[in-house]
């Protein structure tokens, strides 16, 4: 991570017909790269998505790389937040997307079969790994056209509802409904008629039984994923309140 000089763990995950044909992938780039694919390795449980997509393959997917980018421990708060805040520090988030942006993303573009452009490009992560990948994908529309965010950590950053802008990505947006009090679900709600007036898309999830834990981002990582590339003006929100489940399409 020559941003920062230091070094960090890449976790890659290739679709089960990459060895044997020669198509190009779309790529998915995820935070907090450890807990994705091995109990062992995750801070509190895996996400299984090597699994989950390989399933998602059998059925007819069409296959997705995934680059987990692992965290790094103490300064994961540094590296997730993008402003400083007075409590936890932080302030490093751009620097940590410009990593992404100008050295990883160039690598894996030439090393691994991958459709580069931004419609075929997406970030995403959880909690602070959500915060940060739609700081990413808002700041970056041009390299990453679509976005996954669970139970974003909106509640660090303030300045959240001034990043969205004409042009941005389209958003899958998981959270629980209960979730801190209802607080997460209420500050992802507080940005729709803003994000719809400057013609963004995006799709809502908000399980009553969502919790802030690997276990329910795991649980809604498929769904949210089968949407995630798809054609977007295929794609619409409803529910107005949204405290139903609405990954659906129109």
């Amino acid at each position: 991570m020559p941003q920062f000089g230091y070094q960090r763990t890449i976790w890659v995950y290739l679709p089960p017909d990459y060895a044997t044909t020669t198509k190009h992938y779309p790529v998915l780039y995820m935070q907090d790269g450890q807990n994705l694919f091995v109990d062992s390795a995750s801070f509190a449980g895996e996400w299984r998505l090597d699994e989950t997509l390989d399933s998602l393959f059998v059925i007819g997917d069409g296959g997705c790389i995934v680059i987990g980018i692992e965290n790094g421990g103490e300064r994961r708060m540094a590296e997730y937040m993008p402003n400083t805040h007075h409590k936890y520090g932080g302030g490093e988030g751009a620097k940590y997307v410009a990593f992404i942006i100008n050295t990883l993303k160039p690598y894996v573009d030439s090393v691994y079969r991958t459709k580069p452009e931004a419609a075929f490009t997406a970030i995403g992560g959880s909690s602070l790994g959500g915060l940060i990948s739609y700081y990413g994908a808002t700041h970056h529309n041009d390299v990453f056209g679509n976005a996954l965010i669970f139970s974003p950590s909106f509640w660090v950053d303030t300045t959240y509802t001034s990043w969205m802008r004409k042009g941005s990505p389209f958003c899958v947006f998981v959270a629980g409904s209960s979730e801190d009090d209802g607080d997460v679900m209420d500050k992802i709600i507080s940005m729709k008629s803003t994000m719809f007036a400057l013609g963004h898309k995006a799709v809502f999830s908000f399980p009553a039984d969502g919790e802030h834990r690997e276990w329910f981002w795991s649980r809604e990582f498929p769904k949210a994923y089968q949407v995630l590339f798809k054609t977007q003006n295929q794609i619409k929100s409803v529910n107005g309140k949204g405290k139903d489940d609405v990954l659906k399409q129109k």
